[in-house]
């Protein structure tokens, strides 16, 4: 089968291990600065109509892949890696800062499934201080904010609060497909998390997009 054909599965999220497969900071890991703030669980993008005339192409819906379970990135994870069993050819996986986390999960987990991986103002080591006053602001605010990202707002919060311990960086090495690192050059909270990934991981290239902050594929499409 043609490269063109193989599918492309962008895990694309803001919000964004399989059982038991999770990997959690060491009590001596420093935290880098941080990125959060909540966006759409859909691909808030015209890309796929636009990739499908060239490979197939999934956008999954990530809230519904927990089928009900308590809203914590564990079972978001192990929802998203039965979605990805279901595709028996070689993933070019793209995820934007949460599906972002899910795929570089996925790509630590199951190399071999893994083509290529494109990875958006996503961060590899959580800051605990900084999900913490994220969390605090994010009580503040009305419950129509979080409607377009598919979660209710108590189980967004709650969604974040599991992702704390989340911490990559021992596995970042490991990773052998060939990846693309995007990060907007006015996204500060996760440029700097940008560039060390495109350091430690041994096949990855570093792209800045002029003029766009966090929301790439939104901002400068």
């Amino acid at each position: 089968m043609s490269r063109a054909s193989r599918p492309y599965l962008p895990s694309a999220a803001e919000t964004s291990a399989c059982s038991g497969r999770h990997h959690y900071p060491k009590p001596t890991d420093a935290y880098p600065r941080p990125r959060c703030q909540p966006a759409p669980t859909r691909v808030a993008c015209r890309y796929p109509s636009y990739l499908a005339k060239h490979r197939h192409v999934n956008c999954p819906d990530l809230s519904a892949m927990l089928h009900e379970k308590e809203v914590t990135f564990n079972n978001l994870y192990s929802g998203f890696v039965e979605y990805c069993e279901h595709i028996d050819q070689p993933l070019h996986l793209c995820g934007l800062s949460l599906g972002g986390n899910l795929a570089l999960n996925y790509a630590i987990d199951y190399p071999e499934k893994i083509e290529s991986l494109v990875l958006l103002g996503t961060q590899y080591n959580m800051p605990k201080l900084l999900l913490k006053l994220q969390n605090s602001i994010f009580r503040f605010l009305p419950k129509a904010t979080f409607h377009e990202l598919g979660f209710k707002k108590n189980d967004f919060i709650q969604l974040t609060n599991s992702m704390l311990h989340l911490n990559f960086t021992s596995y970042l090495m490991n990773i052998s497909c060939t990846t693309l690192i995007v990060c907007g050059e006015k996204d500060y909270a996760n440029k700097n998390a940008s560039k060390a990934l495109a350091e430690r991981i041994p096949k990855a290239e570093l792209q800045l997009i002029p003029s766009a902050g966090h929301e790439v594929n939104v901002q400068a499409p």
